[in-house]
């Protein structure tokens, strides 16, 4: 504290301007210097007035001046503490009035009329004339210690007199100070008592000296107090003139009314529109604002409260900055400030006063551990709702209080009542201590019904602060107790290391307090202190004991005593005249005053004006009442007894309601807060009802349900978190709610929310697991399908050498879901590299086996420029053609080379070593190299997948082979439907010989078993172009055919007619016009087609291997084998084992009768070639070669007209 004060004390003194700034930092600095080596430093007056700084007379004249700033009237000192209403001190000033000026007519009644005679017999008797103080004492207003309370707030202190006993309000008490009394104009001095460091006063030795005048005048401060008080009114009225006007709207809040102001801002009621919410907008000041440090904290700050979400809290919404002003949405509640509470009501019962600084301290500590300071706790900003809820407004806040002091008195919304020490300084950071402080300060003043230190400006608090220690709390009432004091004295220490280093010990020493006992002589349960009660009237200054109001009127006896006797020599003299006139009366007067005294006496601390205490204190007034009606019975004073006794027992009729009233209120508000346990602690803390009263026990059956229903809405609350992952939050919710409840049973219910808590975590870190790893494979199939199209191209290119380290490192990226995807990958690559090298060996070992160039075996050959050149050698990167004759290499890279040449290569390799993963890895090249191949390619690259496939599944990699076996099917099956799709297209546009091509080169593509889906239409389609809608007979031999004269050898499967035999005969009457689609299996075989007249003959062709020939001759009866030729006298060549269309018909009549010969789609013959007769049949006759073999032949489609 000497620390502080010095600061204060120095900055005081600079503020009057008689040191410098640099003289005060230079006297601080040799103060610290002095503790730094272990001395004992002076005062900072003192090391002032050592360097010439400042003067005696100057130090003294700051004092007086501050002094005279706290000088206020008793009775004003009394009503702002509580300790008196207004009506009370008028009452009291009106007996002092007529005891002063008897002359006055001033009605008294009652009360007032028992003083006034009390004091009228003193002065009659010599005394002096009472203070107000002493006529409050009289009337029962006010206690003893409540007096010396208010004379400490004068700066005074009383003293008797030593030589009249007169009672002396001293201002100003330092040893050797002179003092004259006003009642026996004794002078007095005040001396130090022997062994002690207590002052006195006593009757002087010696003549006082005279004072002398100093060595130079001091200034006068009061000049520079006058002007600072003048401008700060200006100031104040310039700032009502600037008030801004009630703003309508700021971006989404609709201003209603304004509801108040601080030091930062002004404060509205608003709606936020699109939330349809009320709020409290703040609007902060611009000048505050425009500090740059201040507003970056400030939003810093307003953020970290904005995630805040605790029960004593005033939450935050949004901060945001509209036209230039910055504004701030807070929660709107319904509530009361503590500070109008004491406004309205006077000071709290120090139970209830302990339970809100709980809850403020419990918000507070919730919000360091956010790393926030309030830095300006008070009672305005704490807030008490209606169900009871303690809430902290304006956290994160509050201005930075600057180190002038001058800028504090400046401010006329923020008098330093509540604030530490240390932040008037300015020399040190705010931290939870300051914090601490400010409570304790608010929770003085709750209790004490004032500020720890007060004045009429925040100067003369902060002169209160440097010169005065804060008054125990025993002075405002002797009845809170010890521990109470203990723990406000320790919060409001000075300096900040003697005071609670954290909240957790402080709160740890309030719920000591609230549970352990110490509050059991108030009357109220431990913990019964929701809501702002105010303590009933008079509670707060309980009546002295029975042996102290004793002692006090013996000793008022023997003052009446001593004052008579120094009348008692006249009443002696006239004593004999006044017996004989007047002793009658005399007795009379005597016997009454002495009634009206011991009633005096009685009434105020027995009387219905003081609150009851319970029912002990009942019974002691009405035993006190009673015996003083039985003694003094029929007079005013009994019947006054009479009523008081009728009073009380009213009261005890409406305490006992009101208790009721106030336990159900009390246990409402509990169960509101979860607090069940001592809801049902509530129910045996009673002072009028008994617990076992029907009525009491009543209440538990509510308090179960309440409990039970409770825990559903905990199970709710946990429910709702655990879905948000909120597990941290649950289990403090339980811990915290479980820790509220204490109810009974509770031991056993805890036990299943944690594993619901449990139960719940687990499952969702399973859910958390499933999504996390279905991030993780939705990631990996990415990297995948990019991987696998870039290795894909790579294949294509037979760049193995690549792909393999490609895949290898992107490995480390895929999610194990796509390791079979990527092995299956890697293997082809392997196996599509082992085929590369193959080749290339079987390159190398031919070429090396080609000489002479005789002996050349290399099969693999290109044309360049119409020379043939043949693989030569070969590496990893392309394949080298060299032609023998003129040596000309050139090198083509495998992903140059052609498809069919690519192709012959890898055949090879095939040839070198029959392996089924070498097939597989030709089949998927010839799938990758189909892509992007022209329609024919593509089908002949296709056709050469389909057979390595085939091989690789007949070699044992059947599995393996099946899925680029089904993407081949799948193709080939798309190319015959499209082939039908085209031929359905030329037959409905009348074009029935393209038909017949088609259909012609789709069953020559595909074997029979491959037509099984489309043999239904090609069959429809080949009969629909054969008669091209004319009438006739179609035969498709899907069953034996009529009409047919035929041998032994020609049979019908599967919808083909099959002639074998060595002489097989077919015949077709009524033909004049024939379509036949037929081939031929080997070339050992003749097959002659009579058509009228005209004969046909096919027959093997001469030194053609798969090749046979069609020839028409016309037979004239004279030479039957002189042959016609055809059409360029040319054989027509056709192919073994593929299908041919062979067209015949008659054409003209008579004369120009001839016969048109057709063969897949291709008029063969050289014009007409004329008809000896009509066509009336057809006969096929096939035979073999030598007349001694088999022929064969299939006929799959046959129409005649």
């Amino acid at each position: 504290m000497a620390q502080i004060k010095n600061v204060l004390f120095g900055k005081l003194a600079v503020s009057t301007r008689f040191i410098t700034e640099e003289q005060l930092q230079e006297c601080l600095d040799f103060q610290k210097e002095l503790e730094e080596r272990g001395e004992r430093p002076p005062r900072l007056g003192e090391i002032l007035e050592q360097k010439g700084y400042l003067t005696k007379q100057q130090i003294q004249s700051i004092l007086e001046t501050m002094s005279s700033m706290q000088r206020r009237r008793f009775g004003e000192i009394a009503v702002a503490f509580h300790f008196i209403t207004l009506e009370q001190l008028e009452t009291c000033l009106d007996v002092q009035k007529l005891l002063q000026a008897p002359q006055e007519t001033v009605p008294l009644f009652g009360q007032a009329l028992i003083a006034y005679r009390s004091f009228l017999k003193q002065v009659l008797a010599g005394g002096p004339h009472p203070r107000i103080g002493d006529v409050l004492v009289q009337m029962g207003y006010m206690r003893g210690h409540q007096v010396e309370a208010v004379v400490e707030e004068q700066n005074k202190r009383i003293v008797r007199c030593k030589s009249c006993e007169a009672s002396l309000n001293i201002s100003k008490f330092e040893e050797g100070q002179k003092i004259k009394c006003g009642q026996c104009s004794a002078v007095l001095s005040i001396v130090r008592l022997e062994g002690s460091e207590d002052l006195d006063v006593a009757l002087p030795s010696e003549p006082p000296p005279e004072s002398g005048t100093g060595e130079e005048q001091p200034l006068d401060p009061k000049t520079a107090l006058f002007e600072l008080n003048k401008a700060l009114e200006e100031r104040r009225a310039t700032q009502e003139l600037q008030k801004p006007k009630m703003p309508g709207r700021i971006a989404d809040f609709q201003v209603v009314t304004r509801l108040g102001q601080d030091s930062t801002g002004v404060i509205f009621k608003a709606t936020q529109i699109s939330k349809n919410r009320p709020v409290a907008l703040k609007i902060m000041n611009p000048s505050v604002m425009n500090d740059g440090n201040f507003q970056k904290k400030f939003v810093e700050d307003a953020k970290k409260v904005a995630s805040i979400d605790h029960l004593n809290i005033k939450k935050v919404y949004a901060l945001g900055k509209s036209e230039n002003r910055f504004y701030i949405a807070m929660e709107f509640v319904e509530a009361e400030s503590v500070y109008n509470l004491l406004e309205k009501q006077g000071k709290f019962h120090f139970d209830t006063a302990v339970g809100i600084a709980i809850a403020v301290a419990e918000g507070l500590q919730y919000a360091n551990g956010q790393g926030l300071i309030h830095g300006d706790v008070r009672p305005s900003n704490v807030l008490i709702l209606k169900d009871g809820t303690v809430k902290i407004a304006n956290l994160g806040l509050a201005t930075k209080i600057t180190e002038n002091i001058l800028a504090i008195s400046r401010s006329g919304q923020m008098a330093p009542f509540y604030i530490a020490p240390e932040c008037v300084t300015g020399d040190r950071e705010m931290d939870a201590r300051t914090d601490i402080y400010s409570l304790g300060a608010t929770l003085f003043h709750m209790v004490a019904g004032r500020p720890p230190f007060q004045g009429q400006s925040p100067f003369e608090v902060l002169v209160r602060l440097t010169e005065e220690t804060i008054p125990p709390l025993k002075f405002f009432d002797p009845t809170i107790p010890d521990a109470v004091c203990r723990v406000v004295e320790r919060m409001l220490e000075a300096e900040p290391q003697d005071r609670y280093q954290s909240w957790e010990d402080l709160l740890s020493d309030l719920r000591a307090i609230q549970t352990a006992g110490a509050l059991a002589g108030t009357g109220a349960a431990p913990g019964a202190s929701e809501g702002p009660l105010l303590a009933p009237p008079g509670a707060h200054a309980p009546m002295p004991t029975a042996e102290e109001a004793k002692a006090q009127y013996e000793k008022r006896a023997a003052r009446a005593a001593q004052l008579r006797s120094v009348r008692q020599g006249a009443v002696v003299v006239g004593g004999f005249l006044l017996l004989a006139v007047g002793g009658l009366w005399l007795r009379s007067y005597f016997q009454t005053q002495a009634r009206v005294d011991k009633w005096a006496e009685l009434k105020p601390r027995f009387g219905s004006a003081r609150a009851l205490a319970g029912q002990s204190d009942v019974s002691l007034r009405l035993q006190k009442f009673g015996e003083f009606i039985s003694e003094h019975g029929g007079t005013l004073e009994a019947a006054e007894a009479e009523s008081e006794i009728r009073l009380i027992n009213q009261m005890v009729e409406v305490a006992m309601a009101a208790e009721v009233d106030t336990l159900k209120a009390d246990v409402g508000r509990m169960c509101q807060d979860s607090r069940f346990g001592d809801a049902l602690k509530r129910l045996e803390a009673l002072t009028w009802r008994q617990p076992t009263d029907p009525e009491i026990q009543s209440l538990k059956g509510p308090i179960a349900e309440a409990a039970a229903a409770d825990l559903k809405v905990l199970e709710g609350l946990i429910e709702a978190k655990c879905v948000e992952g909120k597990f941290g939050e649950c289990r403090y919710s339980i811990e915290e709610r479980f820790r509220m409840r204490s109810y009974p049973g509770d031991d056993e219910r805890r036990p299943a929310f944690d594993r619901l808590v449990k139960e719940r975590e687990d499952a969702w870190r399973v859910a958390q697991a499933a999504a996390r790893e279905k991030e993780l494979i939705a990631e990996s199939e990415k990297i995948w399908s990019e991987l696998e199209g870039n290795v894909r191209r790579m294949m294509a290119s037979f760049d193995f050498e690549t792909a393999g380290p490609t895949m290898d490192v992107a490995k480390q990226k895929l999610h194990p879901e796509h390791f079979a995807l990527w092995q299956s990958m890697r293997d082809r690559v392997i196996w599509g590299l082992e085929l590369k090298q193959e080749s290339i060996n079987e390159i190398l070992n031919l070429a090396a086996q080609s000489r002479p160039p005789a002996m050349d075996k290399r099969y693999a050959s290109k044309l360049t420029n119409g020379v043939e050149g043949r693989a030569n050698t070969a590496n990893s990167s392309g394949v080298t053609f060299r032609e023998e004759k003129s040596g000309t290499e050139e090198t083509i890279a495998w992903r140059e080379l052609d498809h069919k040449l690519w192709h012959q290569i890898i055949r090879g390799g095939l040839t070198r070593r029959s392996v089924p993963k070498l097939y597989i890895a030709a089949g998927e090249g010839c799938l990758m190299r189909a892509d992007g191949a022209d329609t024919a390619m593509k089908f002949w690259l296709m056709g050469q997948a389909r057979a390595a496939l085939k091989t690789a599944a007949e070699l044992g990699m059947a599995k393996e082979a099946a899925p680029f076996t089904v993407v081949v099917d799948a193709y080939f099956l798309e190319m015959k439907q499209s082939t039908i799709a085209r031929a359905s297209g030329a037959l409905q546009a009348g074009r029935h010989g393209e038909v017949r091509t088609i259909l012609r080169g789709l069953k020559n593509q595909y074997p029979e078993a491959e037509l099984v889906e489309v043999r239904a239409d090609l069959e429809k389609m080949l009969g629909e172009s054969m008669s091209g809608g004319a009438a006739g007979q179609y035969w498709d031999f899907s069953a034996e055919p009529a009409d047919l004269t035929k041998t032994s050898g020609w049979t019908v499967a599967g919808g083909v007619l099959t002639g074998n035999g060595r002489e097989e005969t077919l015949e077709f009457p009524k033909a004049r016009e024939v379509l036949l689609m037929f081939r031929v299996e080997s070339q050992e075989f003749e097959l002659n087609l009579e058509f009228g007249t005209a004969k046909l003959q096919i027959a093997p062709a001469t030194g053609s291997n798969g090749l046979f020939q069609l020839d028409i001759r016309k037979e004239d009866g004279v030479a039957l084998n002189n042959r016609v030729q055809l059409k360029d006298r040319l054989p027509r060549l056709l192919t073994l084992r593929q299908w041919h269309i062979l067209e015949m018909r008659q054409t003209g009549t008579g004369e120009a009768r001839a016969v048109e010969v057709w063969c897949d789609g291709v008029n063969i013959t050289q014009g007409s070639t004329p008809l000896l007769g009509d066509m009336t049949s057809l006969k096929i006759q096939l035979s073999g070669k030598t007349r001694t073999a088999s022929a064969s032949m299939d006929i799959d489609a046959l129409f005649v007209r």
